[in-house]
């Protein structure tokens, strides 16, 4: 039970995490490839991209306005 709850955790936060992570890497390397070959990249980038920026500006938010 405990595996299949990793493996469906695992592919919501990859979901939830990778269109924001692909668009964060299509800003920072200057728009050259269009979004959609960005986005289809390996997901787990996207995804960790994602995932560092959000928690990056939940500490920042909650440091600096709390």
């Amino acid at each position: 039970m405990d595996t299949i709850l990793e493996i469906i955790f695992e592919v919501v936060l990859l979901v939830i995490f990778q269109v924001p992570g692909a668009f964060i890497r299509w800003v920072v390397f200057g728009c050259r490839r269009p979004f959609k070959e960005v986005l289809k990249d390996d997901g787990y980038i996207n995804g960790t991209v994602g995932l560092v920026v959000v928690v990056g500006l939940v500490i920042l938010i909650t440091r600096y306005l709390l």
